[in-house]
């Protein structure tokens, strides 16, 4: 996962947008604590998670909407499949396959 390119590939619609990611904009700060977790294997694979960050690619004007929405369906997903899971269903994730898909 890279989850640094979002500052960067997306600057300019994070600066002209109101996303709850705009302060990653030209990755000019570093997200929160805790915001995620980043992983790596040893072969280069990786895979990256921002929590709950399910309407963080939306104008900040849906993000009451659509988080409702995601807490709705979490709620569901924390019965079926427990809450550990279910908070992964209302989050962002991002991936790599290395060498396959990387540039």
């Amino acid at each position: 996962g890279d989850a640094y390119h979002v500052g960067w590939t997306h600057a300019s619609s994070l600066r002209t947008g109101q996303s709850v990611f705009s302060s990653l904009a030209g990755n000019a700060a570093l997200p929160p604590e805790g915001a995620g977790l980043q992983m790596t294997s040893k072969y280069g694979s990786g895979m990256g998670v921002l929590w709950d960050g399910y309407s963080g690619a939306h104008s900040a004007d849906l993000v009451p909407e659509l988080m409702a929405f995601g807490g709705a369906k979490q709620e569901r997903l924390n019965k079926e499949i427990g809450e550990v899971r279910a908070r992964i269903y209302r989050s962002h994730l991002n991936g790599t396959i290395f060498p396959n898909n990387s540039k």
